[in-house]
């Protein structure tokens, strides 16, 4: 009998088991209306930038606002632990800002 692998035989695995993992390690309030985002990964699985717009949009409402938008700034991206085997990345902290936007709805 041949065992083959549910991926292999086309079978999609539970959304749960192939979602990135992401961990929050600080969400900063920067000037007025600004928040950012602080957060790593394993680089193999990097977050989806809507769970991140999350944290945010959570912060900025917090604050009185409406919503959150990613802010004109780039992601700044940092390599905080190496794979010893190969050399690469395996863990990111990455810092994303976020501007928040429209009066509160409360």
């Amino acid at each position: 009998m041949m065992v083959i692998p549910l991926v292999a035989a086309g079978v999609p695995l539970a959304p749960q088991a192939k979602k990135p993992t992401l961990y929050v390690d600080k969400v900063e309030r920067g000037s007025v209306g600004e928040v950012i985002v602080i957060y790593n990964y394993q680089t193999l699985f990097p977050p989806d930038p809507e769970e991140v717009l999350q944290v945010a949009r959570a912060q900025c409402r917090q604050d009185g606002y409406a919503d959150a938008a990613m802010g004109s700034y780039p992601t700044l991206r940092q390599c905080t632990a190496v794979n010893t085997c190969g050399g690469t990345c395996a863990r990111e902290r990455a810092t994303d800002s976020f501007s928040c936007r429209g009066a509160s709805t409360n």
